[in-house]
C-alpha cells in the first residue's frame, strides 16, 4: 500500500514553523538591567567624591590632635606649678610643698619636676624664700638644697651655686655662744630653716636662720620632728619662658 501524501506533520514541526514565522521586530525587548547597575555605580562614585571634598581629612585631624597633645605635655613636663612665685631679681620660680619627707626624698621630688631644692645665692633670695615660707600655714620647717660633702669637707648647693652666702643660726644661753653648723648627732649633713623663732629644750632657733640636721630629722630627742617639714623647689626659669 502506498503511503499517502496527505499524512499530517508531527505537532512539534508545526510549532517550529510557527516560531520561525514570528518576525524579530515582534519579539518583546530584553530588560537592560546593566544600565540600572551602571547608573547606581555612578551615583555611588559621585557621592564618594562629595564626601571626600566636604569632610576634613583624617590626617589633618590627627595632626591637630598630636599638636594639642604635645603642647599639653610640654606644659606639664616643665614641672612648674601654675601657682609658683617668681623672684623678680633672678627670674627663678619657687613653690612650697607641704609633703613631710626626708631631705633626699625632697631633692628627688624637685628634680623629677625639672627643678631642684631651693638654693640661696644672696640675702635678697634668702628674704624671698623666707617670705614664701610664711604663706604655708601647715609647716614650720623647710628643706633647702644645701648639703655637706664629707669627702671634701665643704658645704655645697645641689645646683652648683657657689656656697659663698651663708645664713647659719647662732644663739647664746647666757654662758656659751652656740653656732651652726654643729653636726650635733654626727649625721647632720643637710640644711633647713624655720619660719619663726622657736625655743627648744636646750637651744633656741631664729626665724629664717639655717640649721644643719639629719636626712630624716628628729634623730636627737630634742630635735625638730619630720612631720613639721615642707620643702621648697626652685626652677631657673618661669612658665613664660
Amino acid at each position: 500500500m502506498k503511503p499517502s501524501n496527505d499524512l499530517e506533520m508531527p505537532a512539534f514541526s508545526k510549532n517550529l514553523e510557527r516560531m520561525d514565522s514570528i518576525q524579530p521586530q515582534n519579539r518583546p525587548p530584553k530588560k537592560k538591567w546593566w544600565i540600572l547597575i551602571l547608573i547606581l555605580c555612578l551615583v555611588l562614585i559621585l557621592a564618594g567624591c562629595i564626601l571626600y571634598f566636604l569632610l576634613p581629612s583624617r590626617s589633618d585631624t590627627d595632626s591637630s590632635e598630636v599638636a594639642s597633645t604635645t603642647s599639653e605635655q610640654e606644659d606639664s613636663d616643665s614641672g612648674i606649678p601654675a601657682g609658683a612665685s617668681v623672684n623678680p631679681q633672678n627670674g627663678h620660680s619657687y613653690f612650697v610643698y607641704t609633703d613631710s619627707v626626708s631631705w633626699i626624698d625632697a631633692k628627688t621630688a624637685c628634680e623629677s619636676l625639672g627643678g631642684h631644692l631651693a638654693t640661696i645665692s644672696d640675702a635678697q633670695e634668702q628674704t624671698f624664700v623666707e617670705q614664701l615660707a610664711q604663706t604655708c600655714s601647715e609647716r614650720t620647717n623647710f628643706w633647702l638644697g644645701g648639703y655637706y660633702d664629707r669627702n671634701r669637707d665643704i658645704w655645697k648647693w645641689v645646683d652648683g651655686t657657689p656656697f659663698t652666702y651663708t645664713n647659719w643660726d647662732s644663739w647664746n644661753n647666757g654662758e656659751t655662744e652656740f653656732s651652726q653648723p654643729d653636726n650635733h648627732t654626727g649625721n647632720e649633713w643637710y640644711i633647713r630653716f624655720g619660719k619663726s623663732d622657736q625655743t627648744y629644750e636646750t637651744w633656741v632657733e631664729h626665724a629664717g636662720r639655717w640649721n644643719d640636721i639629719a636626712n630624716r630629722a628628729g634623730d636627737a630627742d630634742d630635735d625638730v620632728p619630720l612631720d613639721s617639714f615642707g620643702f621648697l623647689c626652685e626652677w631657673d626659669s618661669t612658665n613664660n619662658n
